[in-house]
């Protein structure tokens, strides 16, 4: 009686080493340095949408906020 149970059993599967619910992401490096050497222009598409909104800005009068 004591090999009885309510619910039947299967067989035993081995654990795995890894955790089925691992994270699955990278922790920052915080001391990590980049350098790179670039400007705005070259990471803009020419066709994106803005250098239209960069070309209004550009020729818009700002002084009032500038004072």
């Amino acid at each position: 009686m004591a090999d009885e149970t309510l619910f039947p059993v299967g067989e035993a599967k081995p654990k795995s080493e890894v955790p089925a619910l691992a994270p699955r992401f990278k922790h920052a490096v915080r001391n990590q340095v980049d350098y790179l050497i670039s400007d705005l222009d070259t990471l803009i598409r020419l066709d994106h949408e803005v250098r239209a909104i960069w070309g209004f800005v550009e020729k818009a009068d700002l002084s009032e906020l500038r004072d």
